[in-house]
Parts: structure tokens; sequence; C-alpha cells
């Protein structure tokens, strides 16, 4: 819909660009605009705008349902799963955290836990960071992993890439 090759690395701007060239004239609201078409177009966009989704989609189309199925069973990369356990190890803390606010009923009791708020708000900042540095270090392998589908191969290598950007993107 939006005319780009099959590809798993594309810039977020020449999406976007190709998307408000091609809506002008089928958005409904327009003049002589079309509706179903224009839907169509909005799905692509979305679809492309993700790069979980473009992949996910990128996989489909080249290696058929079941290896989209294989995103479903399968376990994510050992580097990946270094992250979760720290992601996990951090919400912990704040969830305790929160529920230790909650139970606090004095100002003194509050104001004596400012100090682990800060800590525990640094601790989830930096963890967004590392998985926002994490999921860019994935999308920047995009470009080599389009090579390698060139070749004829890298299933395993777009399933498990795939699969750690849908984590790293909910996280």
């Amino acid at each position: 819909a939006l005319g780009f090759e099959r590809r798993a690395a594309l810039e977020a701007d020449a999406i976007k660009a190709r998307f408000q060239e091609r809506a002008r004239g089928l958005h409904p609201d327009s003049g002589g605009g079309d509706a179903p078409a224009f839907a169509a177009l909005n799905q692509a966009q979305s679809v492309l705008s993700r790069p979980s989704a473009r992949l996910r989609h990128l996989i489909e189309l080249t290696w058929g349902e079941e290896a989209v199925a294989a995103l479903r069973g399968g376990a994510m990369t050992s580097a990946l799963m270094d992250r979760f356990a720290e992601v996990g190890a951090v919400l912990a803390r704040a969830d305790a955290y929160v529920a230790k606010k909650a139970m606090a009923r004095s100002a003194l009791v509050r104001a004596l836990l400012a100090g682990e708020e800060l800590e525990v708000n640094q601790a989830l900042l930096a963890t967004g960071g590392t998985l926002m540095r994490l999921r860019r270090e994935i999308e920047s392998s995009l470009p080599e992993l389009d090579r390698i589908i060139e070749g004829g191969a890298g299933e395993c290598e777009a399933v498990a890439a795939c699969r750690d950007l849908s984590y790293a993107e909910k996280w």
C-alpha cells in the first residue's frame, strides 16, 4: 500500500512522508476520497511504523505462518533474558516501595521514604535507558538482517530479532 520493498529496515521519516503523500487523495473527508483504500493505507502505515510489527509482517511474507508461530513459542535471546531479570528486579523494588508508601500514614514517615523514592526512580530510569539502548541496537542490526534475508537465509535470526524487539517495545 505504501510502495516500499520488503525490508526489515525502513526509516520512520520515509514511512511518514510516503503515508502523508498517498493519504492526501485517499482521505474520506477530501473530495474523491476512498475510505477502504485509506483504511488499508492506515493499516500499512501502522504495521511499518513499529519495527517489531514490520519484522513480523516480513517474516510472514517471507517464510509463512509457521515462522510466525515460532514467534509465539520460542524463548528470548540470552542478552534479552539478562535484561528481563534486571527489569523484574527493578519492578519488584518499585512495587515494594509503592506498597511501603501506601502504608505510610504520617508526613514524617513519607518524608523518610523520599530517599528511597529517588533511588527507585533512578533505577527505573536507568533500566528504561538500558532497554531503549537494547531496542536501538536490535533496530540497528536490521539492515544486516535484510542482507542475510536477501541471501536466502535468516529465518532464525529474523524470528529472534522480532521476538526481542517485541519484548523490548512492551517493556
